[in-house]
């Protein structure tokens, strides 16, 4: 165990420092999870968002705060304090955590104390200069800081499932970087605080498999993606995968794919770019559906994953795609659409938003504005309600099917006119949409431990949601957000380096993620296929604080509900694996 951490993370920066009674540090956020210890002193840290979080601070007190998450500080007395800033592999604390020491925990609090004033040391080093010493030095007390505070979690008084959330994404985290060698669940178990028996049982209730089943589907999913995607011999993806001899291998893959490595690998070779299942839900029809896509690329990384599954059917003339466009208006991200596309070998048009009422750069930090120079930034934009309404004009009666997986203001700005109602009414068969939240009780729902009266994409722009539902006679078709947070994909691109949509998860800082755009495009494409479940015919309604609720009677609205999860993960890392990388 000492040579393989449960919990990765560099350091973004540490500082000691002190504040004099009454001072005020106001409102910031940072890019890091930050962890905080109060070594001496009394005061008030505010954590903003939906959910207003207060911790009293004093002596020997600790506060973990996510990245992005706006916070400020009262020094009620002078107060002496040492704060780490570090990247976190897989968001390990993805919520706000606070501690204060107990007679319990005094020993968990002392090493916690020690390590992160060492941890400053070190950085405080290493800005005069490299140090090959001090930096292994100092992974090894992140590594150490971060299974104490898991531990400091696993013995809280608090407790509660939203706490064993983040322990089972720091295991996750763990098993995905030692996948091909012999785990000692157990002893990781005991790293964490835990006996094996209750280790074990919260990581099932968490995930709906074993620690060794989810093992092997990493290991799985590599042998997948080697075969797919390069030459290398079988029995060195053999050896890399932790299966030890080729036969054994052979055996192993036949029982896990039920073809052979080298069938599985020949089907690749003929579908380039393609979907390696048995997709014996396509139908053959006369004519191709066309499509048009509207996307908020940008505020999350599975819009990217959509872009591309997207860009695969095109290419095997599942789809016929007419335009996308950007439902923000950022040209940068409208032009990283295009990059996307560009990687898959085709080059549709791409509008970008001039009715945005989200100011874009609030969403745009983590992974575009880092892109912008991969992207060809002089590619030529259109309007985008001016695109859509000039490829439906083009488009056959019925033809067109129209997916939003983002913000509905292109959609509403669409209908308000009346050549553009029209035009929706005469082509359009069906409109996907990926929002609301259709199982909320009350005046608001919980996700993540944190309050939420709208779901983010109607939350965003209710004004647009609300006037698109107000035509209760189109067929408007709803995937809401429950349903992509059962289907967790896109870690099956790691290797991939010079794929798009590899790089996008990798800076949003991500391996697996929720699947909300991405079941919503395949449904688009797909249909349902046994895989979702449709609702009696209705109507949605919005109220002013975007809460979704679904009327049935009359009216053309109806919400699909997932049912097959594990067959929508294949099926959804089966095509990511098929894009491969291009041949330039």
């Amino acid at each position: 165990m000492n040579e393989q951490q449960p919990f990765t993370a560099y350091s973004a920066g540490s500082i000691a420092y002190s504040h004099k009674q009454t001072d005020y540090v106001t409102p910031h956020s940072h890019d890091h999870t930050e962890v905080v210890y109060y070594i001496r002193g009394k005061g008030l840290a505010n954590i903003y968002g939906e959910t207003l979080y207060n911790f009293r601070f004093d002596e020997d007190s600790i506060a973990v705060i996510p990245p992005h998450h706006k916070h400020d500080e009262y020094a009620a007395t002078e107060t002496e304090i040492v704060c780490n800033q570090v990247d976190v592999e897989g968001d390990a604390f993805a919520q706000p955590h606070f501690f204060k020491k107990t007679v319990k925990t005094a020993e968990l609090f002392g090493r916690i104390k020690s390590r992160m004033l060492e941890i400053n040391r070190l950085y405080c080093l290493l800005k005069a200069g490299p140090d090959r010493n001090a930096e292994t030095c100092l992974d090894e007390l992140l590594s150490r800081l971060g299974i104490d505070l898991c531990r400091l979690i696993s013995q809280s008084e608090k407790g509660g499932k939203y706490y064993y959330t983040d322990i089972v994404t720091a295991v996750k985290s763990y098993i995905r970087k030692h996948f091909s060698a012999k785990i000692d669940f157990p002893i990781l178990a005991e790293s964490f605080g835990y006996s094996y028996d209750r280790f074990r049982h919260i990581f099932y209730e968490y995930t709906g498999m074993t620690l060794y089943a989810f093992q092997q589907g990493l290991r799985f999913n590599y042998a997948k993606q080697q075969l797919a995607v390069t030459d290398m011999k079988i029995s060195e993806i053999a050896a890399k995968t932790g299966l030890g001899s080729s036969v054994r291998f052979c055996e192993w893959f036949g029982k896990m794919a039920g073809v052979s490595p080298l069938k599985y690998r020949d089907m690749n070779k003929r579908l380039k770019w393609g979907v390696v299942l048995n997709l014996s839900d396509i139908q053959e029809k006369e004519h191709m559906a066309d499509l048009i896509l509207d996307t908020d690329l940008g505020c999350d990384c599975d819009d990217a994953a959509a872009i591309a599954i997207v860009n695969v059917f095109h290419r095997k003339k599942m789809v016929n795609v007419l335009c996308m466009t950007q439902s923000l208006n950022d040209p940068d991200a409208a032009r990283a659409i295009g990059w996307i596309n560009s990687y898959y070998g085709n080059d549709f048009d791409i509008g970008v938003s001039d009715n945005s009422r989200v100011p874009a750069e609030k969403y745009m930090p983590r992974y575009v504005y880092k892109l912008r120079d991969e992207f060809d930034r002089s590619k030529k934009l259109r309007p985008a309600v001016r695109l859509m309404q000039e490829k439906l004009r083009g488009a056959q009666p019925g033809s067109v099917t129209m997916v939003f997986i983002g913000q509905l203001n292109n959609l509403a700005k669409l209908l308000s006119t009346q050549e553009g109602e029209m035009l929706v009414r005469e082509k359009v068969a069906k409109i996907v949409i990926m929002g609301g939240n259709f199982s909320q009780n009350g005046e608001y729902y919980i996700f993540r431990e944190q309050k939420f009266t709208a779901e983010f994409n109607i939350g965003l722009d209710v004004e647009s949601a609300q006037k698109v539902t107000s035509f209760a006679d189109l067929p408007l078709e709803f995937i809401d957000f429950n349903q992509g947070l059962k289907v967790l994909t896109g870690g099956v691109l790691k290797e991939l380096r010079k794929n798009p949509v590899a790089r996008i998860y990798e800076l949003f800082g991500v391996e697996d993620r929720e699947s909300w755009d991405i079941i919503t495009v395949l449904y688009a494409m797909l249909g349902s296929g046994g895989m979702f479940a449709a609702s009696e015919y209705g109507t949605v309604h919005v109220s002013d604080a975007g809460v979704t609720t679904f009327c049935p009677g009359s009216g053309r609205h109806r919400f699909l509900e997932l049912r097959k999860v594990k067959d929508a993960t294949e099926q959804i890392n089966e095509i990511l694996i098929g894009t491969g990388e291009a041949e330039r």
